[in-house]
């Protein structure tokens, strides 16, 4: 049972406004986001009823949205955006059509994040004149912790602020639907921890079509909102759509520089494992003044991407570490076996330290951990259209 507008002893309070965010989830079991994984939020639906007086004079309707990350890349920033204008149909429920990614794949690395949505009354029709702008998503951008995304997010932000204080100045907003709220990212479970479901938010501000004090069945489909078992058409409604993968991956690095370093140590180990005359000596060589250097830079850099949780930044090193090892000692599959069998795994003991690897098979081990989790991931991430 979902309790709308509930005072602390479940007595009901309120009948129009908006609701507090309601749960549903996509499956059986539905996962909290936890520290290390990854997420994004996305509008799955909208709609707008416009029922009740308050429509007779008012000609659009304009729905507006802020995220905050609270995330250093974007300076604790409310980022805003202006998702669409919509001309006003009397007496009708209409879909808005918004299926705008609010939050881009980012690392759950933030204790919260804060959403507002507001479908706000245009009373005196002031953005007619910029509603295809708005409709082209020229005021919209979804948030990202990539620098050039980042970049872009904050100048369309100011741009949105600039033009909803300019053209729909605080005093002559008519809010129908407002909402407002943190969603917790925790490891231990929390008020308003942010699960992989969707959060349905419902409006009215019309009294004959007051929100009920309590829904039993709440179901979400492709294109439609039920309320124990009926349509939703007397409610105005958004839907957020909360997506969770355990990984981003490496192929989502978007051509990160220490992507290219990876590449380029991996490249040297298969050149020098599938040399045809190369001796150990050889190998050994390419190993400390090519595959080495490469690597290690690549670490630094692959550290210090925003994009990617530490955890499995460590372990794409790790990974790729193991692959480079592997071709030039010849432990890899296709490569050729050393000639005089001197260069052996043992001899890169002090590499494999550096990266908290001691006791031999746990590189391996982890490894294989790594790559059994990202053919999950990639499986979550191409349904959603990430990969």
């Amino acid at each position: 049972m979902f309790n709308l507008f509930g005072k602390a002893d479940g007595t009901p309070n309120r009948k129009v406004g908006t609701t507090v965010p309601l749960f549903v989830p996509k499956g059986a079991d539905p996962q909290p986001v936890k520290p290390g994984e990854y997420f994004w939020i996305k509008v799955h639906s909208s709609q707008a009823a416009f029922r009740g007086s308050i429509f007779e004079s008012v000609k659009q309707l304009v729905v507006t949205s802020m995220v905050n990350l609270n995330h250093p890349v974007l300076g604790d920033q409310d980022m805003r955006a202006i998702q669409k204008a919509r001309e006003v149909q009397k007496d009708a429920a209409v879909q808005l059509g918004l299926s705008s990614n609010l939050i881009s794949l980012v690392p759950a690395t933030m204790t919260h994040v804060s959403i507002s949505i507001d479908f706000v009354l245009d009373k005196e029709n002031n953005l007619a004149k910029l509603g295809a702008l708005v409709n082209d998503g020229s005021f919209l951008a979804a948030i990202s912790l990539a620098p050039g995304a980042a970049a872009v997010a904050k100048t369309v932000s100011g741009l949105a602020q600039k033009v909803i204080q300019t053209f729909i100045p605080a005093e002559e907003r008519q809010p129908i639907l407002q909402f407002s709220g943190d969603f917790n990212l925790s490891a231990d479970p929390a008020p308003n921890t942010l699960r992989d479901g969707y959060y349905v938010i419902l409006g009215s501000q019309d009294e004959k079509n007051p929100l009920p004090p309590t829904i039993q069945d709440l179901t979400v489909g492709d294109g439609d909102l039920r309320i124990d078992g009926q349509p939703v058409t007397q409610f105005s409604y958004v839907i957020l759509d909360v997506g969770r993968s355990l990984l981003r991956t490496r192929k989502l690095s978007e051509g990160a520089l220490w992507d290219r370093k990876l590449r380029d140590a991996e490249s040297f180990a298969q050149q020098a494992a599938d040399a045809p005359f190369a001796e150990d000596d050889d190998k050994k060589e390419v190993w400390k003044k090519k595959c080495l250097p490469a690597l290690e830079e690549a670490r630094t850099l692959l550290q210090a991407d925003v994009n990617y949780a530490p955890e499995e930044a460590e372990a794409i090193y790790k990974v790729a570490f193991k692959q480079c090892a592997d071709l030039i000692t010849g432990q890899a599959k296709g490569g050729l076996e050393s000639t005089k069998e001197s260069f052996r795994p043992s001899d890169l003991r002090l590499e494999r330290a550096k990266i908290g690897i001691v006791a031999d098979g746990t590189l391996d081990q982890a490894v294989n951990e790594y790559l059994q989790t990202q053919e999950a991931a990639e499986r979550v991430l191409q349904a959603s259209g990430w990969l």
